[in-house]
């Protein structure tokens, strides 16, 4: 199996990169060959305080150790999230410690520590054997494109009514698991080569399916900006920018990866 992967994250508009919350693997472009591909993408809380180190830590997990296993089992996929919710507490005292060394932490920003950190998570994995499997707690979804850009399959949300304001998450204070992979849902499926995977934070997929309802043709236009993205960047942020503008688009951080099969 061969392919070439693309990454592009800009934050909501106004703020700064250091700003931005989401988290993907791979962190960067790249080219990807072998008998599985890992790919993962999380959106952290903004108002969230450590969200953005949480949702990278839990990318980091998927796309390196977690057993292929974990996207297709539920008791799997929480084996590989749990330790991260038991271990918060050492991670918080050691950020505190770490942080009144050098400054007062003012009571607000304890307040926000005290309440934890939070993202939602999309794993996705493709096998040598022709098969896909992607696991998903909250909006952050997959969706596979064919050579002639018609989608096959979306996941975990096709449909723009879907999206809300209480998505799953996974939460660093979480301590019933049936609650949490009673949100978590799995699916699989059959790719070939030429196809595209699109794995797209919640502001662009809801703007993916909205675009392609009204006919307006989203995947060749997403593959553009990504194939522009990857050659300078910035050309990215001003195509995201472009679709905030015309409000076609919440202003969100922006994060996509897409998977070429070759």
């Amino acid at each position: 199996m061969k392919g070439e992967v693309s990454v592009l994250t800009v934050p909501k508009r106004g703020d700064k990169d250091t700003d931005n919350k989401d988290a993907c693997w791979p962190v960067r472009h790249t080219g990807v060959t072998g008998p599985i591909v890992r790919l993962a993408m999380a959106d952290g809380v903004a108002e969230a305080s450590l969200s953005a180190d949480w949702a990278r830590a839990i990318v980091t997990a998927f796309g390196t150790w977690a057993p292929a296993r974990a996207v297709r089992e539920p008791t799997a996929f929480g084996q590989v999230l749990r330790p991260f919710t038991e271990g918060w507490n050492a991670s918080l005292r050691g950020y505190v410690e770490r942080e009144e060394s050098r400054r007062d932490l003012p009571y607000y920003e304890k307040d926000k520590l005290r309440e934890g950190a939070a993202t939602t998570v999309l794993a996705v994995y493709l096998l040598d054997d022709g098969s896909w499997h992607a696991a998903a707690l909250g909006d952050t979804c997959v969706f596979q494109i064919d050579d002639k850009y018609r989608r096959r399959a979306a996941f975990p949300l096709a449909d723009p009514a879907s999206f809300n304001s209480t998505p799953g998450m996974i939460r660093s204070l979480d301590d019933d698991w049936g609650r949490v992979l009673g949100r978590s849902e799995a699916t699989t499926g059959r790719w070939e080569r030429g196809e595209r995977f699109f794995l797209a934070s919640d502001a662009l997929s809801l703007w993916l399916l909205r675009e392609e309802r009204a006919g307006r043709d989203p995947w060749r236009r997403l593959d553009e900006a990504v194939d522009a993205g990857a050659e300078s960047p910035p050309l990215f942020r001003q195509w995201a920018d472009g679709q905030r503008e015309t409000r076609s688009m919440r202003n969100d951080d922006v994060s996509v990866i897409r998977l070429l099969l070759r």
